[in-house]
């Protein structure tokens, strides 16, 4: 039960990636504002941005350090949750399809969560700092 409390913003990620990921849709009508080319893949790097944040922010709460071993498993495990997903869709779920673009925008989402939250998470303080006393 701790482990749940603990990690509750990555396992309801994880949840919210599945639950959209299965959704059956039947026939999406075209919505001018979401109508820009690629916009899913962009949708696809948001998702798997925020699941590798919430799991790193959730980890490093716990544990207060870096452990490059243990990011690389985090890192890893999302790549792998992502492709996971993607043959879900193409061989379990009716009217979707996996596709190697979606899984490479979830990949590449993933390690730009990851280098972000790594070379930034250090000097949160110190953003934060900046930003609060740029907006007085």
């Amino acid at each position: 039960m701790k482990l749940f409390i603990q990690y509750w913003k990555t396992i309801l990620w994880v949840i919210v990636i599945f639950f959209l990921s299965t959704l059956q849709i039947p026939n999406v009508p075209s919505v001018p504002l979401f109508n820009i080319p690629n916009f899913d893949k962009f949708v696809h790097f948001t998702l798997y941005s925020i699941l590798l944040t919430a799991w790193s922010v959730d980890y490093f709460k716990c544990t207060l350090k870096f452990n490059k071993r243990r990011f690389l498993i985090i890192i890893l495990s999302s790549i792998s949750y992502g492709l996971i997903m993607e043959i879900i869709q193409k061989v379990v779920v009716q009217n979707r399809s996996g596709d190697i673009f979606d899984a490479l925008a979830n990949t590449i989402g993933v390690l730009v969560a990851f280098l972000l939250f790594r070379y930034i998470h250090p000097y949160r303080k110190t953003i934060l700092i900046i930003f609060a006393k740029s907006w007085l």
